[in-house]
């Protein structure tokens, strides 16, 4: 069984479509920062956090990894690196 933990900041929800597309169970990362009006704000915001690996607050998802075989994960790319809300689930 999959799991699928994804995270999307745009308002055309991206990184949820792309989710959906997988079988399993989905989780999101709820963003408890701000969000901006305008999407260029917040790719330069959050971009310039994402290279600067600034702390981030969201909310996690419990989820208990031994019910599933494979775990995937949907995420936008900021900056050229994984975006900071994901990287910092992982870490």
């Amino acid at each position: 069984m999959n799991v699928v933990i994804y995270f999307s900041l745009s308002k055309d929800l991206n990184s949820k479509k792309v989710a959906l597309t997988y079988e399993g169970d989905k989780f999101e990362l709820v963003n408890n920062e701000k969000k901006y009006k305008s999407a260029f704000m917040n790719m330069f915001i959050y971009g310039f956090r994402t290279i600067r690996n600034k702390d981030v607050k969201f909310e996690t998802p419990e989820i208990d990894f031994d019910k599933y075989d494979t775990v995937i994960l949907v995420s936008p790319v900021w900056a050229g690196k994984v975006n900071l809300f994901m990287r910092k689930y992982l870490e």
